[in-house]
C-alpha cells in the first residue's frame, strides 16, 4: 500500500518553459498530447520555423539523411556559427564559451535531421496551440526569426496569449543581454505566471 494519496492536488500552476529548439518539444507537449496537466506555456525565441538562409542546400540535406544510417552521431552538419548572434555583450559570450557544459561542436547529423523535422511539423500546426501562451523574442535576433514568433502568436488558437518583442535584444534573452534587461524579462515572466496562479 502506498503512503501517497491517489490524487495529487497541485496548488502551483504547471508551466512549460522552453528556449529555442525546446520550443518544439513544449509545443508538442501542449498540442500533440493535449496535456491537461499543463497550465501554460512560455516560449523564448522559439524555433517554430527554420529561416531559409539557415538551411544548407537540398543536396546537403539529402546527404545528411543518407549519413544518418551510417554515421548518425558525426558532428559534421554544415551550419554557421551562431554564438555571435546570441549575446549582446562580449563578456556574456566569453562566459558562455568558457562554460564546460556547453556543446562546442557542430550539430550531429541525426540531431540536425530531427531538428528540421520537428520544426517543419510545428510550423504546420501553429493553430493547434490552445494553452495559455507567453511568447518572448528579441527584435535583433538573427538565429530564430521574431517574425515567426509573431506568426505563432497570430495563428495559435489560444484565447490567453501574450507576445513580448524586446527592441534591440538578441537571441539569448535570459543570458546574453544586460543584467537590467534580463531582470526586466524575468519580471515579465513572473508577472505572467502570477496572473495565472
Amino acid at each position: 500500500m502506498s503512503n501517497y494519496p491517489s490524487v495529487c492536488i497541485c496548488l502551483i500552476p504547471a508551466i512549460s518553459v522552453s528556449y529555442i529548439v525546446g520550443g518544439a518539444i513544449a509545443f508538442n507537449l501542449c498540442t500533440k498530447w493535449q496535456s491537461s496537466h499543463i497550465d501554460g506555456c512560455i516560449l523564448s525565441a522559439p524555433m517554430v520555423h527554420i529561416k531559409p538562409d539557415m538551411l544548407p542546400p537540398q543536396v546537403i540535406i539529402d546527404a545528411a539523411h543518407f549519413l544518418t544510417k551510417w554515421i548518425p552521431l558525426a558532428p559534421i552538419t554544415p551550419v554557421p556559427n551562431i554564438a555571435d548572434g546570441c549575446f549582446k555583450l562580449e563578456s556574456k559570450l566569453q562566459e558562455s564559451l568558457e562554460c564546460n557544459l556547453n556543446y562546442r561542436q557542430k550539430p550531429r547529423v541525426v540531431t540536425a535531421i530531427a531538428m528540421q523535422a520537428a520544426t517543419q511539423d510545428v510550423s504546420a500546426r501553429l493553430h493547434e496551440m490552445v494553452h495559455p501562451l507567453l511568447l518572448l523574442h528579441g527584435e535583433a535576433d538573427t538565429v530564430t526569426c521574431p517574425d515567426h514568433t509573431r506568426l505563432l502568436y497570430e495563428t495559435c488558437s489560444s484565447l490567453d496569449k501574450s507576445l513580448h518583442i524586446y527592441p534591440d535584444a538578441m537571441h539569448s534573452l535570459l543570458a546574453g543581454e544586460t543584467d537590467e534587461q534580463i531582470t526586466a524579462i524575468r519580471e515579465d515572466i513572473a508577472a505572467w505566471i502570477r496572473m495565472r496562479s
